[in-house]
């Protein structure tokens, strides 16, 4: 891997922290572990109903912001209103849906479920006349700085917006405060407004002022300052706008759709149902009418973030065939097509008839060089180096038909302390990951709405496969832009 720590040669906030004394490291750890406390930057702990609740511990987050190249960050920024009118574009076209996806349906059940839906609603003559997409395009960088390459592009509970900008309050304070340097070099933090913004715009083309924006959630949320930060800004930029939370497995007995197909929820009627749960096989375990609870919300009049198109649209055999030479042409310009197809890594199908068996061979001959990804959202799903053959043994052919194989990018290392929990941290080696949110609202086939913001940067030890901030395996962190 590429050392990313001579982007420049000015000093760098891990420079100034390196040198200090020990007495005077634990002091900045102290000031962290206060700041964050009184900032926010939080996540709330697992508990069981009968103990208290309203427990939470301080994010794991990067002490320093780390290294990032500004040409890469101004790039995924400039095209992140491309990959989401391309989304739309995808999410919105019935024939290639199917067409890409129907084989999967005798191979992953959930899979199924949600073609299903799709089929039936359609079957029903329903269309939807107002679409809200909430996007996050995630990269790494490639065999140096500057080059991005695409991760994966969710379209499903694009979460942590809101706990980003808590970790670059802290970053901010630390660089510009209490290290004298200058923080301009962390960019604005603007995604929890861009969010708050589409839900806005989408409540408001729905048109009924008393109807409800609806955020569906688990029963123990360990994600609640994520949530709350987009409520929080959604209702300080509109404070008259009927806000409600509600548990995802309350909705069959708390919903009723009416024969208008008007949605409520307690009584309220629903504009918009903002799904940040139900996105895994796991929210469905032993509850069959939570899929009754998904079919009747997609055939109502209400808004869907998302729809099961953009769901379908979000899954890895899509990003795959979206790699293929021709396909993007279909919905994009050349300009546009050059752009985002300079961000793909190779995609490989596990299908027989797309080439499966040559895919197989790849993956046992040089299986560090890959990464072996299901149709599934939600993180720790995929397989890696070594472990990717003894998973190929594992399945049998109709099964290694729902995974795809794709290129690994080999990012840039860097050096930070990771702070999880109450230790002092060591100096460590990471590698980071960098999103950029979306925003689309479309009315009546007019895109209304389409923007880009950022950041949220996650970093982990290098030694690290998967990257997840629910599950602690990555941390918050913030680009220090040169």
């Amino acid at each position: 891997m590429a050392d990313n720590s001579k982007l420049s040669p000015q000093t760098l906030p891990i420079d100034k922290v390196k040198e200090m004394k020990e007495r005077d490291f634990v002091q900045l750890l102290h000031e962290f572990w206060d700041y964050s406390l009184f900032h926010g930057n939080q996540m709330k702990i697992h508990t069981k109903p009968e103990t208290n609740p309203h427990i939470a511990h301080t994010s794991s987050t990067a002490l320093v912001p780390t290294p990032y190249s500004k040409l890469a960050y101004e790039r995924t920024l400039a095209i992140q209103p491309i990959f989401n009118k391309l989304y739309h574009s995808v999410a919105t076209d019935r024939d290639f849906l199917i067409q890409t996806l129907q084989g999967l349906a005798d191979l992953d059940d959930f899979m199924k479920r949600y073609l299903d839906i799709y089929n039936k609603v359609h079957s029903e003559g329903i269309s939807e006349r107002i679409y809200l997409a909430i996007n996050r395009s995630d990269y790494m960088c490639h065999l140096g700085s500057d080059v991005i390459k695409q991760v994966e592009f969710n379209t499903m509970a694009s979460g942590a917006a809101g706990v980003v900008g808590r970790a670059a309050l802290w970053h901010r304070y630390l660089t510009g405060t209490l290290l004298a340097l200058d923080n301009s070099h962390i960019p604005e933090h603007t995604a929890t407004s861009l969010l708050a913004r589409g839900l806005i715009q989408a409540w408001q083309q729905y048109g009924n002022e008393q109807a409800a924006i609806v955020l569906i959630h688990n029963t123990d949320e360990f994600n609640l300052a994520d949530q709350r930060s987009i409520q929080y800004e959604l209702l300080k930029l509109n404070p008259r706008i009927p806000f409600m939370r509600v548990v995802f497995s309350t909705l069959p007995t708390s919903m009723t759709l009416g024969e208008d197909r008007r949605l409520f929820i307690h009584g309220k009627e629903v504009a918009v149902a903002y799904y940040r749960y139900g996105y895994s096989p796991k929210h469905y375990i032993d509850k069959e009418e939570l899929w009754t609870v998904r079919y009747n919300i997609e055939r109502s009049l209400a808004v869907k973030c998302p729809t099961i198109g953009y769901i379908l649209a979000g899954t890895k055999k899509v990003q795959q065939t979206l790699c293929k030479p021709g396909v993007l042409e279909k919905y994009l310009d050349e300009r546009s097509c050059a752009l985002l197809r300079e961000t793909f890594m190779a995609h490989h199908s596990f299908v027989k008839e797309e080439g499966g068996l040559e895919t197989v061979e790849l993956a046992k001959k040089n299986p560090q060089n890959y990464v072996m990804k299901p149709q599934r959202e939600g993180g720790g799903n995929n397989t890696f180096g070594d472990d990717i053959p003894t998973k190929l043994e594992a399945l049998s052919e109709d099964q290694l038909a729902a995974y795809t194989l794709m290129e690994k990018i080999l990012p840039p290392t860097n050096q930070n302390y990771i702070v999880s929990g109450g230790e002092i941290p060591d100096l460590t080696e990471i590698i980071s990951e960098m999103s950029i949110f979306g925003a689309l609202v479309a009315c009546d086939g007019n895109i209304v709405m389409n923007e880009g913001a950022g950041f949220l940067l996650r970093s982990k030890q290098r030694y690290k496969n998967e990257g997840d901030l629910g599950r602690g395996t990555s941390s918050l962190d913030s680009p220090w832009l040169l």
